[in-house]
């Protein structure tokens, strides 16, 4: 999980960089590299289909006068390029555990669609959004009450912090209500990830290597 030092740099700095950082502005090609440097060397960089998962500590989502709390996350996704402006991948599991308040909480209209671009050194964009299968989108059931509703978003966007590990935080990301349910007003989510592990194409999960966006 992240540490506290990079918690606060996480918190400190999404909304600067968020506020940089456009989807689809002119940037050079962004690609993650194993370690910080300055331009990062071609057998540094993860190839094309390596796999990054992220896990968290505690998770908040509030909807009105309820709070759902979990005791953490994990959110996995695919690089699709080596490089790219913005460098593409893809959400593929985005799951959450021991949750209280409501006690179903799902991730649905998997896979996403992921684009990362970087805006200074170590530091880059990342945004979440709608592919094939819809929005990016959680399914609250079992709720104090017994509501249930589904909030979507077209985009969660953030910034993603190079370190070991690297780190990401969406805090009060707003997102709408979708369908019909028992839920009213918009859902606010905030947690905080470290990318604990990596998976290169054709290898095994990793622990604790390096992420660092660089361009």
């Amino acid at each position: 999980m992240p540490t506290r030092k990079l918690l606060w740099l996480l918190l400190a700095l999404t909304l600067a960089l968020t506020a940089v950082w456009a989807p689809g502005s002119a940037m050079a090609a962004t690609n993650l590299c194993k370690e910080a440097m300055k331009s990062c060397e071609a057998g540094k960089k993860y190839p094309s289909g390596t796999e990054f998962k992220a896990t968290s500590g505690a998770v908040t989502i509030k909807v009105g006068s309820l709070t759902v709390k979990c005791d953490g996350s994990t959110l996995n996704f695919k690089t699709t390029a080596l490089e790219g402006a913005p460098l593409t991948g893809e959400v593929l599991e985005f799951t959450f555990n021991g949750c209280t308040g409501c006690t179903s909480v799902t991730a649905i209209h998997l896979n996403y669609k992921l684009e990362i671009e970087r805006t200074i050194p170590d530091f880059a964009g990342l945004s979440i959004s709608k592919a094939a299968a819809g929005n990016p989108a959680i399914k609250l059931g079992s709720c104090t009450g017994g509501v249930a509703c589904t909030f979507q978003a077209e985009s969660l966007s953030t910034s993603l912090v190079g370190g070991t590990p690297a780190g990401y935080a969406f805090n009060n990301a707003p997102m709408s209500k979708e369908g019909v349910g028992g839920c009213t007003g918009e859902a606010f989510l905030s947690v905080s990830y470290g990318i604990t592990f990596v998976k290169e194409p054709g290898g095994n999960w990793t622990m604790n290597l390096g992420v660092w966006p660089e361009a």
